[in-house]
């Protein structure tokens, strides 16, 4: 992917990645997550729900 770690910190919780110049389409940190995902594989990512229940709704600015 193109992608290289140059350090790993905080107990294995926090990397350092260095993203190359031909890679215009890593923006921010969740382009990254991406690209670890394709990498793995997204069916190899164990499901797990959230610790927390919501309810989502329309918000009315965009309902009208």
């Amino acid at each position: 992917m193109g992608l290289v770690i140059k350090a790993v910190k905080d107990n294995n919780t926090t990397i350092v990645v260095e993203v190359p110049p031909t890679r215009t389409d890593i923006i921010h940190a969740c382009d990254i997550a991406e690209d670890i995902g394709i990498a793995f594989g997204y069916n190899n990512i164990p499901r797990m729900y959230p610790p927390t229940n919501t309810v989502g709704k329309q918000i009315p600015l965009h309902k009208f």
